[in-house]
C-alpha cells in the first residue's frame, strides 16, 4: 500500500483566496528575503505589509521587495540586522 503524507493545511484567512493556496504544496519552497525583515510576523507567511498573506512571487524570490509592490500599503522590506 502507498501512503502519501503531505504537510497539514495551512489556514488562510477568511475569503482570502490569494498566494497563500501554494503554501499547501509540498514542493513550494521559500527563498526570499522575508525571514530576515522587521515586518514580518511570527507565522511567515504575513507581515505588516501583507496581513493577508505574502505574495508567492516574494516569498519565492522572483521579487525582491525593497521596492513598492502592489498591495504593500507603502512598506517594504527592513532588516533586522540594522
Amino acid at each position: 500500500m502507498n501512503v502519501i503524507c503531505r504537510a497539514p493545511a495551512v489556514e488562510e484567512p477568511e475569503g482570502y483566496k490569494g498566494p497563500m493556496g501554494r503554501l499547501n504544496d509540498p514542493q513550494f519552497e521559500v527563498v526570499g528575503i522575508c525571514h530576515k525583515c522587521r515586518r514580518q510576523y511570527k507565522d511567515f507567511y504575513r507581515c505588516e505589509a501583507f496581513p493577508k498573506g505574502i505574495p508567492g512571487e516574494i516569498l519565492k524570490g522572483d521579487f525582491i521587495h525593497v521596492k513598492p509592490y502592489p498591495g504593500d500599503n507603502g512598506k517594504q522590506f527592513i532588516s533586522r540586522t540594522i
